[in-house]
């Protein structure tokens, strides 16, 4: 089975690295990457992924903002959100506006295809290098997907 899978990222070299770590894992192939909200919306019509990863900020709208609008179209693609932010409030803010999953940019080398496989079958992603506090060091584990204080609010996968 191949995973379908669509790039949102307005920064030109992170979406190249996506998609370089995407083609190398064999069950998935890249459909699109594109850098606005209206193409993001535009191509989950007419290619129907199976996941989208989207970026946190995607001028001018945030995330949070974007999801809804995905959620609208009807279409049962899983989301799974990017930042370079290892703040636990706007992973809390982009899972309740309806993501399936959040990882941090810093962990694609070992973490995106995992991120990605685990939102596709249902399963939901949370980076590991998540904190409480902005501006504190990253704490949790990237290997269980787990970060410090979620869990204990329903937030851990």
């Amino acid at each position: 089975m191949t995973i379908r899978a669509l790039i949102a990222d307005d920064n030109t070299p992170l979406r190249q690295v996506m998609h370089w770590f995407i083609d190398k894992a064999e069950e998935f192939v890249v459909v699109g990457a594109i850098r606005t909200v209206a193409e993001t919306l535009e191509l989950i019509q007419s290619l129907q992924p199976d996941v989208v990863i989207l970026d946190d900020y995607l001028p001018p709208v945030p995330a949070a903002a974007a999801i809804p609008q995905i959620r609208a179209l009807g279409l049962p693609v899983r989301i799974l959100v990017a930042s370079m932010e290892p703040d636990a409030r706007l992973a809390r803010q982009v899972m309740e506006a309806g993501a399936d999953g959040f990882i941090l940019k810093t962990e694609f080398a070992d973490h995106l295809i995992p991120a990605i496989r685990a939102v596709y079958e249902g399963k939901g992603y949370l980076s590991g290098g998540l904190s409480e506090t902005p501006g504190a060091a990253p704490g949790g584990s990237p290997e269980t997907g787990q970060a410090p204080g979620l869990e204990a609010r329903g937030w851990a996968f």
